[in-house]
């Protein structure tokens, strides 16, 4: 009688449990301002934010910072975003538009519109970001105020058209939701400023009302207080200083700290070259004006984080973790904010 080949056996039982056991997932996420995490199994989205394991360790982080996505289910991510990585904007948004169409997850669904908005965006399809924006808006309400598309085209763009209608449509559909109302309703004001539509001084006027409401300041202020809210997103730094200076006299205690703030961070945006210290030094003390004088507001731990930023260019890394900690710690501190400042606390060299 023969002898049992056991180590035959043995192949074939671990072969057997191989193909029986499920394939582990090694994505790899990222987030703005940080290094990759590779080796991650992503698993939802809960609320505003995307969720991910490393190693056993379940993590959260805000969808509005993620920079990069690849996940092994869904193939066409990873080149899609090496297409970005290139520049090479149009063929990266055909490539995650497949990635959208290859999953039937919800919360896939709503990471990959994340990166079509950044990407259509960047390649000049602002009609399309407009779509993505306010899909992300109905998933992930106020959670994506903030990331409305920047890139607005030239006066008389075809995109205007159409981009205007999705987002009429999209503010009645959201009448019941008032952070979502005003997110859309600041992007059209932006829209109808770059046109120089007439309506734009109406509708700043309607913004204005209710910032004036929930600030108690005075609305004329009020309402350049929106236009500067909007110089900030398009990147106009010096008109928006300039606008600030203006207004800044004339400003009650309700208004000023948006004012400074805003100012504040235009100075640290423009602050480069040969005095580059000396204008970041001048956009410090702006923002230390909101966190000193006015302690109490939602803007005293904002600009505590964008000082904190300011003494990291300066290369002050102990003052800088110190003022994270400050506005972690801010009761005014919004979840976000103490989310971004507990990671800077944590970073390398944090």
């Amino acid at each position: 009688m023969a002898a049992p080949d056991i180590r035959g056996r043995l192949t074939v039982a671990v072969l057997s449990l191989c193909a029986a056991a499920p394939m582990l997932r090694a994505d790899e996420i990222q987030f703005e301002g940080q290094p990759a995490f590779p080796s991650v199994q992503v698993v939802d989205v809960r609320g505003g934010d995307v969720v991910f394991t490393v190693r056993g360790r379940e993590l959260a982080k805000p969808i509005a910072r993620l920079a990069m996505l690849k996940m092994d289910e869904v193939p066409q991510l990873e080149r899609a975003e090496a297409a970005f990585a290139k520049q090479q904007y149009r063929q990266a948004a055909t490539l995650f538009e497949q990635a959208r169409r290859r999953s039937n997850k919800t919360w896939v669904k709503t990471l990959v519109d994340r990166r079509l908005l950044s990407t259509y965006d960047r390649a000049g399809r602002f009609d399309e970001a407009v779509e993505a924006y306010v899909g992300l808006l109905d998933s992930l309400g106020a959670d994506a105020a903030d990331l409305a598309p920047a890139n607005l085209p030239d006066k008389g763009s075809q995109f205007y058209p159409k981009a205007l209608r999705t987002i009429d449509a999209a503010i009645r559909k959201s009448a019941d939701d008032d952070a979502a109302v005003k997110a859309l309703k600041t992007l059209k004001l932006r829209i109808l400023e770059k046109q120089e539509d007439p309506r734009a001084a109406e509708l700043a006027r309607e913004l204005a009302g209710g910032a004036a409401q929930a600030n108690g300041g005075p609305p004329a202020v009020a309402a350049e207080l929106v236009l500067i809210r909007g110089l900030l997103k398009d990147g106009k730094f010096a008109e928006v200083v300039a606008k600030a200076d203006e207004l800044i006299p004339d400003a009650d205690a309700k208004l000023l700290p948006a004012l400074l703030l805003a100012k504040g961070r235009a100075q640290a945006a423009m602050a480069g070259g040969e005095d580059q210290t000396e204008a970041l030094l001048a956009a410090g003390l702006t923002l230390m004006r909101v966190a000193i004088h006015f302690p109490r507001t939602p803007e005293a731990p904002e600009a505590l984080a964008a000082a904190a930023e300011v003494h990291e260019r300066l290369q002050r890394p102990a003052q800088a973790r110190r003022l994270y900690e400050e506005a972690a710690g801010h009761p005014k501190a919004s979840e976000t904010l103490k989310r971004a400042a507990a990671e800077k606390i944590g970073a390398p060299g944090g």
